[in-house]
């Protein structure tokens, strides 16, 4: 019989210089506990190979996990919070709409009317929609900086009935869900603001460089980027209020017919 079998002290030697290695746990004697050492040093190629692996995978995965995981999720979230309701708001590049008095205006407020582009789009909408004065052809034109007139009779039509709108509370039922839009609007472009954040983190650290546009971003990061800004939702910046309703009765009211410019 071999002597190696029987006694652990010289089995653990063997062992060891056959590159066998028996771990702490599995040893039957507090002597084999405190006899193996730290193996590392005398760890095999092989070992050493799987480590290494092992490392490098785990490296590789919090790399991963330090933005992509995250950024992934913020997207799906903000994916649920992106749902609004569709409106007919177009971006066009104006600063705003100007609406002047086809002449002999009866008071001041029925020469001039004003909103920007964010206030104007609204309202242009509900008036092309709910009052069935505007025709067809024409509810592009009110959307246009082109100068579209808008003939005295059609303009008391507008009035009046934006009138009738407000007493029967739809007025006030479209500014309601105006105001839900806008709220969750907000929410989701907090979440796209994030997303933009932790890309921007991520850009950084791998070029070196800060305050890098996004036009300058590698163009994996700048498809990214473009990707998690079409899920902005401009619903929070168009704005439906009772006051901006009301100024735009008065002006149909005594402006005589108007031209949009």
């Amino acid at each position: 019989m071999d002597h190696y079998s029987s006694d652990p002290t010289s089995l653990l030697a063997k062992n060891r210089r056959m590159g066998v290695r028996i771990p702490a746990c599995s040893a039957g004697t507090r002597m084999h506990r405190s006899l193996v050492p730290t193996p590392t040093p005398e760890e095999t190629p092989i070992e050493r190979s799987i480590n290494k692996t092992g490392q490098d995978a785990q490296y590789a995965a919090k790399q991963l996990l330090s933005w992509k995981f995250f950024l992934k999720y913020f997207v799906a979230l903000l994916m649920g919070y992106d749902r609004t309701r569709k409106t007919n708001l177009t971006r066009r590049k104006k600063m705003g709409f100007d609406l002047y008095s086809l002449g002999n205006h009866k008071t001041e407020n029925g020469e001039y009317f004003r909103n920007n582009v964010w206030w104007w789009r609204r309202l242009a909408d509900f008036v092309c929609t709910h009052t069935g004065v505007v025709e067809e052809k024409d509810k592009p034109e009110w959307q246009s900086n082109g100068g579209h007139e808008v003939s005295e009779e059609q303009a008391m039509q507008i009035a009046k009935q934006l009138k009738a709108l407000i007493k029967d509370g739809t007025v006030s039922k479209a500014i309601k869900e105006v105001e839900d839009e806008m709220a969750k609007a907000e929410e989701n472009n907090k979440f796209v603001e994030r997303c933009h954040e932790m890309l921007r983190e991520k850009v950084e650290k791998e070029t070196g460089k800060e305050n890098l546009a996004p036009a300058d971003y590698p163009k994996e990061d700048h498809d990214t980027w473009d990707w998690i800004q079409s899920k902005y939702s401009y619903g929070s910046s168009y704005p439906f209020t009772m006051e901006n309703v009301e100024r735009f009765i008065e002006f149909c009211e005594q402006s005589n017919g108007f031209r949009i410019c």
